[in-house]
């Protein structure tokens, strides 16, 4: 019983795993990057670069839990892709309280992680 009632309390205190959230309409978008800090990820679904960042933004957006980190199939959101001036996939697009904030890169993995934080860390 004391086991259980162990393992019930780190449970209790164990900080909530952040995920990255897939967008489903531009509305949805829009609500997303509407408060605080986000990095948006726009890709596409057979590029093998995006599939190679995608561990490393899925774990960033654990690591940085009061960051919202976004996925946008830019093949299904060409006006957003257009509208951010997405050249290449992946491209990381940054955003506080809706606003682009003129920050992006794109394509690289190697170094995903620092260039993120790096631009995260100038942000707030």
């Amino acid at each position: 019983m004391k086991k259980y009632m162990i393992m019930f309390a780190l449970l209790a205190f164990a900080p909530i795993a952040a995920k990255v959230q897939e967008i489903n309409s531009e509305k949805e978008f829009y609500d997303a990057i509407a408060h605080g800090v986000s990095v948006v990820k726009f890709y596409a679904p057979g590029c093998p670069s995006c599939k190679g960042a995608l561990h490393t933004f899925e774990q960033l957006s654990k690591e940085h839990s009061n960051i919202h980190f976004i996925s946008v199939d830019a093949n299904d959101y060409q006006q957003l892709k257009e509208k951010y001036g997405v050249p290449g996939f992946p491209t990381f697009v940054y955003f506080k309280d809706g606003r682009d904030l003129g920050k992006k890169h794109s394509g690289m993995t190697d170094g995903l992680k620092s260039k993120i934080e790096a631009n995260l860390a100038s942000i707030k």
